[in-house]
């Protein structure tokens, strides 16, 4: 339930949200761990918080056994990596929750020309205003 009533609760939830936006708005191809993790850290503190674990890893096998979102990783981000935004926010009063564990998978355009190729109807998805096209989008104006 949403208490927007709560001005404390709607303080941490902004915060919250901004470092969410952060994350999806750095997560590119190229871009290191740090320049990942640091515009998310910056964000969650705006509002006294701070990530309870890195703010997101690979997925699958890897999930914990290896992180480059972490400070001052040099680890770039390359196509066919399935990433993870996870943002687990401290301190939080008791009976508080805030979580997003989201996964995306980064695709240069070989990839999604591969992706077209071998799956059309998972690639049509991307076109107009379906579920990947959306998320692709979402996040990165304003």
């Amino acid at each position: 339930m949403l208490d927007d009533a709560n001005d404390a609760f709607v303080a941490i939830a902004s915060a919250y949200f901004a470092g969410l936006l952060a994350w999806y708005r750095h997560a590119r191809i190229g871009c290191t761990g740090a320049a990942l993790h640091d515009p998310v850290v910056a964000a969650l503190a705006s509002g006294g918080l701070r990530s309870l674990l890195n703010p997101g890893h690979l997925t699958g096998h890897e999930e914990w056994s290896h992180t480059p979102v972490r400070p001052g990783s040099v680890d770039r981000l390359r196509s066919g990596m399935h990433v993870q935004v996870d943002v687990i926010p401290t301190p939080m009063p008791d009976g508080w929750a805030l979580n997003c564990e989201d996964s995306i998978v980064l695709a240069d355009a070989k990839l999604q020309a591969e992706l077209t190729e071998r799956h059309p109807t998972v690639a049509a998805r991307d076109r107009g205003t379906t579920a990947i096209h959306d998320r692709r989008h979402w996040g990165r104006s304003g």
